[in-house]
């Protein structure tokens, strides 16, 4: 999925890093995962499921204004999608699902797009083409991924100046 996820990007123009932090009994695997999320990191949830939102809704990222930083992913909704449809693999339509949740994270609220990834709810051809390897960002929001990402760059660039002079 992260592979997936990444080819995306990489087709937007943006450079992904991946940590990824799985748990047992209530612990990071990983010391890293231990360390706060900075200001310019993403974090995304794999969740069993959701009750609350329409069988439609493959994720929710949870957004303020122009930014975000949290992303939940209801595995099931991924599960049954591949279900009705073995021609889409669970790896490429969960990286599918990353990105487009990753891509409101960036882009903010009212992200959505009439074309490409950040359609509003994915119809049989958007599928087909996950299915395929070959849906993406649209122009315009491959734009917009770009300048935001230069923006996060910026900011964690700062930061860390900030941080290693003192202040």
């Amino acid at each position: 999925a992260e592979k997936s996820t990444t080819r995306v990007f990489d087709k937007a123009g943006v450079t992904a890093q991946w940590l990824n932090c799985p748990a047992r009994a209530g612990e990071f695997v990983d010391a890293n995962c231990d360390v706060p999320p900075a200001p310019t990191d993403l974090v995304l949830h794999i969740v069993p499921s959701s009750q609350r939102s329409s069988d439609a809704v493959f994720g929710v990222a949870f957004v303020t204004g122009s930014a975000g930083a949290y992303a939940d992913i209801f595995f099931d909704r991924v599960q049954r999608v591949h279900d009705q449809d073995r021609n889409i693999s669970i790896a490429a339509l969960l990286g599918s699902v990353f990105a487009h949740e990753i891509g409101h994270l960036l882009l903010g609220e009212h992200s959505h797009s009439r074309d490409g990834l950040m359609v509003g709810q994915w119809r049989p051809d958007q599928l087909n083409k996950i299915g395929k390897g070959n849906l993406f960002f649209d122009s315009r929001d491959a734009k917009r991924l770009r300048v935001r990402a230069a923006e996060l760059s910026t900011a964690q660039t700062l930061a860390m100046t900030a941080s290693e002079s003192g202040n």
